[in-house]
């Protein structure tokens, strides 16, 4: 649950926690940096498929072990929750790649395969930020909270090159389809530039952004209760064919389409004890 503050525009992907469109928006100055959602979890674990963004958690029960109570995983990390006693509130807050940069204020590929404490990250003022959470009511409160948080952390943090952004807008609107070195070219960098930018201030290479843009395109389109053939799923996603789709869902999702469909829930997140295979794990680099 929670009320949205709408922005105009947006830095590319889908930045929604959830499979569908109506996650609440997280806009600064009139540009989309992230998405945020609040849901009552059940206590048995679930999973978080793989972003091209930066995503926190934060667990609202107070049984909750300390350093689980708030995370951060990183560009392309798969992740799972502990399972507790009972239901409990989570927010998540996904972060757009080019927000992430801004708001985590160091380089994303020092993040990458990895999930911390959003302590380490932030330190004291992150505790303070679970403790007003906590003591909020649900919804808008505890928006504000978050999105006052990230707009502090965004003013402080590096602004992506121009290059890095034009690059992964274009990536964005193609789906994920333009060839890279057209893309290098088309900024005016070399191809192992625009790489190891990429890897600096997005986390991943731009191959891996494409693969995790058509992902994630493809898993919002997704329809439980009126499935679509995964041959048409796969050409509609530029998908080369349905190997390349399959490959995609057990690095991303750690399990096959079908079984990714069945555990699907609202949040976008999975629950199912077969899906399980990532263990924690991150994407492997190309």
């Amino acid at each position: 649950m929670g009320v949205g503050i709408p922005g105009e525009g947006s830095e590319g992907e889908q930045a929604s926690p959830g499979n569908g469109a109506g996650a609440p928006r997280l806009a600064l100055g009139g540009g989309v940096v992230g998405d945020y959602a609040e849901n009552l979890m059940a206590a048995r674990p679930w999973f978080m498929p793989a972003t091209s963004g930066v995503t926190w958690r934060v667990g609202l029960a107070d049984d909750l072990p300390g350093s689980a109570a708030g995370r951060v995983s990183g560009t392309g990390r798969m992740f799972r929750t502990p399972e507790l006693a009972r239901e409990t509130p989570w927010i998540l807050v996904r972060l757009t790649p080019l927000s992430a940069y801004r708001v985590l204020g160091a380089p994303l590929d020092e993040f990458v395969g990895t999930d911390v404490d959003l302590g380490d990250v932030y330190g004291r003022t992150a505790h303070q930020l679970l403790e007003a959470l906590r003591e909020s009511a649900p919804g808008q409160r505890r928006f504000e909270l978050v999105r006052a948080y990230v707009a502090a952390r965004a003013e402080q943090g590096p602004e992506p090159a121009p290059e890095v952004a034009r690059a992964w807008r274009r990536l964005v609107a193609t789906g994920g389809r333009t060839p890279i070195a057209g893309l290098a070219a088309e900024v005016g960098w070399s191809h192992q530039h625009l790489l190891r930018k990429f890897r600096q201030q997005l986390g991943r290479p731009p191959k891996t952004m494409a693969r995790l843009i058509r992902f994630r395109n493809l898993v919002q389109r997704l329809d439980p209760v009126h499935p679509a053939p995964w041959d048409r799923l796969a050409a509609e996603h530029g998908y080369y064919d349905q190997a390349h789709l399959y490959r995609d869902f057990h690095e991303f999702a750690g399990t096959t389409p079908a079984r990714y469909l069945a555990a699907l829930l609202p949040c976008g997140c999975l629950s199912d004890p077969e899906v399980h295979s990532f263990q924690d794990t991150a994407v492997a680099a190309p």
